[in-house]
């Protein structure tokens, strides 16, 4: 293929990018950087199969305690034995004063939050982490690195165990707070006490994070929080098919609240176990619902509102346990009439009613089971419900013990599921991406040329999905290839506009899965090949005049493609068949 690369203007494959950036491989000028846009925050499939999130570290100078961080009757020395070998640790030391001896950050307020930070004991060896907001704290021993006792109402607390005498400390709770305290105790676990300056205990690294399930990886910050992860404007390498391509999708809105805490939504006849299973995400986040003995049905429900008319996809994340079967339905089949039930062990789902449903293999025993393209029949609430199933049926009498795991659930307006959006106490939206680059007439054919894509179809579609477009920044004129769906199946759509006529146009079925396309044009001579196969061709017609490409989206109108792209490439000739045919084989 490397004749391929030589003959090219222009190659995109994802690898290289940056916030707002996403780099081609050719040219390496500032010419073959694509401008991206998305401004909201994303999740992906990172490099490890984990699906990951933005995190976030709201803690100001979260290893400089001498700054925006209060001290009270202590002292502070840098540079002392770190964790990790280094020299980053600082030294707490106690003054004489007759009181506590506080080390304290103000912040704005963070619900359902994960404090954490790293401790040592030095000449003193108990130490509190505190909330002070809600009036609650763990006592440790930094010393045995054990819990000692709670300080007001009990929390969630852990104890991550390092080499050299460190330790991660945490706490954990599902309630709002804007103080967080870091208290030196004497040797009965007193607050308030006589000190001396001899007594000392070492801190490192402290983390301030949205999380129920405990600390995840430190992130530094200086003067601002920082953020990690698919963050607004940058670019989503997606490793869902091992190797990274570009996850382009259009705005979504997810409407579950505490879509990953589902312990937060009702559970009848059966109990949440809260954070026992490592989730999607690759942290222990997930929750198991567990039958009761009832002869009864054992489910959860999430409540929501319809409007009649509007055409809706739910999704969760469920891992077989004890069961591995499960009804998912809409409670009120005057609203919704839809439901289907999946079976994890044999991959099977069974539809019931109008609609469509999915089942994809998310790995680690995880699946994410979809209801995909039902439309409301009239304006309404009712619960989106998981049902365990045992012998065949939703009525059976647990055992008390038996269940599945669930995590991660979307209720998004549209006919496909898109990428997972998280949630807290309000409804998120993801916006639409973009990845443009403007005035480059000089790498596309004028009058004759080549766009290649490289792309997933992953589900119908109601809408136009731009996979390439070629223009001078206006709809009139412009080369590009759509993928819509038309009579129940997915079509690619071949065009060429000139002053707003349409000049060349034709299109072809494509199945569900990864393709490679080219559109290869010329005055009076226009082909398509995909997968190695010319799939159609117009001999009449012009080419209009480009500076303009864009991949995935055309913004007037606005329309966004929903896939991955592994690849795209422009040339500046019109490839013979031969070549296109050898360009596109899978």
């Amino acid at each position: 293929m490397s004749q391929f690369f030589d003959q090219a203007s222009l190659v995109m494959v994802p690898s290289g990018y940056k916030n707002g950036k996403v780099y081609s491989q050719k040219p390496l000028s500032t010419d073959g950087e694509l401008t991206f846009s998305r401004a909201s925050n994303a999740t992906r499939v990172g490099p490890d199969g984990k699906l990951e999130r933005v995190r976030t570290n709201y803690l100001l100078q979260s290893n400089q305690f001498d700054t925006t961080w209060v001290n009270t009757n202590i002292t502070l020395t840098s540079g002392q034995s770190d964790k990790d070998g280094g020299t980053n640790a600082w030294k707490i030391s106690e003054t004489t004063a007759n009181s506590v001896h506080i080390l304290l950050q103000t912040t704005s307020s963070v619900g359902m939050y994960t404090f954490s930070v790293y401790l040592k004991s030095g000449t003193k060896n108990k130490a509190m982490i505190f909330d002070g907001t809600n009036n609650l704290g763990v006592k440790f021993n930094l010393e045995t690195k054990a819990f000692n006792s709670f300080y007001g109402t009990s929390v969630i607390y852990n104890i991550e165990e390092l080499d050299n005498g460190w330790a991660r400390y945490s706490i954990t709770s599902p309630s709002a707070s804007t103080a967080f305290r870091v208290y030196l105790l004497d040797d009965s676990y007193n607050l308030s006490y006589t000190g001396n300056t001899t007594n000392n205990i070492f801190i490192q690294n402290a983390q301030l994070e949205v999380s129920d399930f405990g600390a995840t990886p430190y992130i530094p910050t200086t003067t601002a929080a920082v953020s990690v992860g698919p963050v607004s404007g940058l670019p989503r390498l997606d490793y869902s098919g091992g190797c990274p391509s570009l996850l382009l999708e259009p705005q979504r809105v997810n409407d579950v609240v505490n879509n990953t805490a589902l312990n937060n939504h009702t559970a009848y006849n059966a109990s949440w176990g809260v954070n026992v299973a490592v989730a999607p995400s690759g942290y222990q986040e997930a929750e198991k619902l567990i039958e009761n003995t009832s002869n009864s049905t054992h489910f959860w429900g999430v409540g929501l509102s319809y409007t009649s008319g509007t055409t809706y996809t739910l999704s969760v994340y469920i891992k077989a346990a004890e069961r591995d079967e499960f009804l998912i339905q809409v409670g009120n089949p005057s609203v919704i009439n839809f439901g289907a039930v999946f079976n994890l062990s044999t991959k099977v789902v069974n539809n019931l009613g109008s609609g469509t449903a999915a089942i994809v293999d998310a790995g680690n025993g995880w699946f994410r089971c979809i209801i995909r393209n039902v439309t409301a029949l009239s304006n309404g609430s009712t619960n989106f419900n998981c049902f365990l199933r045992s012998g065949g049926t939703i009525n059976y009498t647990g055992d008390g013990t038996s269940g599945a795991y669930f995590w991660g659930v979307q209720r998004e307006i549209g006919a496909y599921e898109t990428s997972l959006i998280p949630t807290l106490s309000t409804s998120v939206t993801r916006v639409a991406e973009t990845a443009v680059k403007t005035g480059i007439s000089s790498l596309i054919g004028q009058t004759e040329g080549t766009a290649f894509i490289e792309f997933s179809v992953e589900h119908l579609t109601s809408g136009n999905n731009i996979l390439f477009n070629l223009s001078d920044g206006t709809s009139p004129n412009s080369i590009y290839a759509n993928w819509y769906e038309f009579g129940g199946g997915n079509r690619i759509e071949y065009a060429v506009y000139i002053g707003g006529a349409l000049v060349v146009g034709f299109n072809h079925s494509i199945a569900i899965g990864t393709h490679k396309l080219a559109f290869a044009y010329k005055a009076n001579d226009f082909v398509a090949y995909v997968d190695g196969v010319a799939v159609g061709s117009d001999t009449s017609g012009s080419v209009p005049a480009t500076s303009r490409l864009s991949i995935g989206s055309w913004t007037t109108p606005a329309f966004y493609y929903s896939g991955r792209v592994s690849q795209a490439l422009l040339f500046k000739t019109r490839l013979t068949n031969a070549q296109l045919a050898e360009l596109t084989t899978l």
